[in-house]
Order: C-alpha cells, then structure tokens, then sequence
C-alpha cells in the first residue's frame, strides 16, 4: 500500500516520537531503539522518494502548460 506525502510525515513524526521515548526508556544502543531508527530511516527514504517523484512531474506539466498557452497566443494573434 503507497502512502501519500502527508501519511508518511504523519508516519515519520509518530515513528521519531517512538524511537525517542525508547531510546530513553532501555538506551540508544538498545536493539529496540536500533530497530526502531532503521524502520524511521526506511519512513523517510519513502518520503523522499515520493517527493522526488511527484515534483518532476509537477514541473513537467507547467512546462505543457506554458507551451499550450504560448501556442494559443500564437493562433490568436494571427
């Protein structure tokens, strides 16, 4: 199941507050804690990923946009 951007950083704050509380609960070297910082950095390699995905083609569609509108310049003025 795909995670919209707003899903993960809801994800990633929940997992850090997680992760914090465990790690001053049984230590930062503790398994637990360790496991808990590798599920929030996968969270966040999501995110990014995501991100990176989405903004490119964001731009792209502008980039159409802007060309459709300097094309419909061009048929207006002649």
């Amino acid at each position: 199941m795909k995670l919209n951007q707003r899903e993960l950083l809801d994800k990633i704050q929940m997992k850090r507050e997680i992760m914090m509380k465990c790690a001053w609960k049984v230590g930062i070297n503790d398994k637990l804690t360790i496991q808990h910082s590798q599920e929030l950095d996968m969270l966040i390699y999501e995110y990014q990923k995501a991100k990176i995905n989405f903004e490119p083609r964001r731009t792209r569609e502008f980039k159409l946009n802007i060309k459709q509108y300097h094309v419909n310049i061009k048929t207006k003025a002649v």
